[in-house]
């Protein structure tokens, strides 16, 4: 499955997007030091 999803795309996303907003939207996120987890 590996290479469907071009790797600048995927770099530009992980540039544009709050990764933490956009999966707390869907799971419950504690912070842990300076990372969060589910």
């Amino acid at each position: 499955m590996s290479g469907l999803i071009p790797q600048d795309f995927i770099d530009d996303l992980v540039q544009r997007a709050d990764i933490v907003e956009v999966v707390g939207s869907r799971v419950p996120l504690t912070k842990a030091g300076r990372e969060y987890k589910a």
